[in-house]
């Protein structure tokens, strides 16, 4: 099926259509001026750079943060649409990075948003989203039919239902006039998949955080890949760069292993070395002592390492849903 993207950015844009996307630029002062542009077309995803300061259009000068037109754009061309608004730009590092609650719904850098597989990705997954909502008999039940995960009960108990409902509870500005009806639920479904699901330690665990949760070294996990096959994240937004595990589904191989050694079920980090004899454990980066029994990052660091609870502190930062795992700062 093909995807149709709407660019914003007051440089412009060469758009041709790759990979069945096609593109279609505007400038800002296009859609702000005294006569906006009508959009024909029904989008499936908007880009916006982030600094719209340097090209004048014919009407005038347009000299703006993209993040600040995100607002406008949802409320004028895409109220109540499971569209998502990305800002892009050169100078972000990190990304992309999504948000849930928020009228952003994501950042992400210039060579990213450039990327025909990552449009696809995003693009296909809110389709999916969507298309499960409607074959679906309540949110939970979608959200769970589009991840893959409708076996795990626990993840019933972590999904924010009146939160993607309302569409509003967490937003730093609210659009004037806002009303239920503006809210596409598949777009805040989608955006808690993305911004919470996939992003934080929780149900659904990083490479780095599921060696962790079994008690091996990154290492050890990845030579024995293949156990935790059953646990593989498939679901939608699924990132071949960057693959994940279901927490509940790894702790069921462990359990198996800990019946084939005839050992207590405990926390996986306590009797790794006799559950998965040969592999090597996993241990804290602060110490480097086995047995950490927590995730934590280091000060203007965004990478997860296993830590004790004693070589680390929590964050005074840390905002943690239902059923994630509470990420800690390490000791320095």
């Amino acid at each position: 099926m093909s995807i149709n993207v709407l660019l914003i950015d007051d440089n412009p844009v060469e758009v041709h259509e790759e990979s069945g996307i096609k593109s279609v630029w505007h400038h800002p002062q296009e859609l702000f001026g005294g006569e906006p542009a009508t959009i024909q077309q029904n989008f499936d995803l908007v880009l916006i750079d982030e600094r719209l300061n340097a090209q004048p259009h014919e009407t005038g000068t347009f000299r703006i943060q993209g993040h600040n037109l995100v607002s406008h754009i949802r409320d004028e061309y895409f109220r109540g649409k499971a569209v998502p608004i990305l800002v892009y730009s050169s100078v972000f590092e990190k990304g992309p990075q999504f948000y849930f609650g928020r009228n952003l719904d994501g950042v992400l850098p210039k060579s990213i948003a450039e990327s025909p597989e990552f449009i696809r990705r995003i693009v296909d997954g809110f389709r999916d989203v969507s298309r499960a909502l409607k074959t679906s008999e309540g949110i939970v039940d979608a959200i769970k039919a589009a991840v893959k995960a409708e076996d795990l009960i626990s993840l019933d108990d972590y999904i924010p239902v009146e939160q993607i409902r309302d569409g509003q509870s967490n937003r730093e500005t609210e659009i004037e006039g806002e009303s239920e009806d503006s809210v596409s639920i598949p777009l805040e479904m989608g955006k808690w998949i993305l911004a919470h699901l996939l992003s934080k330690p929780g149900p659904l665990l990083d490479e780095t955080a599921a060696a962790w949760y079994v008690g091996l070294a990154p290492s050890s996990f990845a030579d024995c890949r293949e156990q935790f096959l059953p646990a593989v994240y498939a679901g939608v937004f699924q990132d071949p760069d960057r693959p994940m595990w279901w927490r509940e589904t790894l702790y069921d191989v462990y359990a198996s292993k800990c019946y084939e050694h005839g050992l207590e079920l405990t926390d996986p980090w306590r009797n790794s070395e006799q559950a998965f004899p040969g592999c090597d454990v996993s241990k804290c980066i602060v110490c480097e002592k086995p047995q950490p029994e927590a995730l934590g990052t280091y000060p203007r660091e965004n990478l997860l390492h296993p830590v004790h609870i004693l070589c680390s502190e929590v964050s005074s930062s840390t905002d943690t849903p239902l059923g994630f795992e509470t990420v800690r700062t390490c000791s320095t």
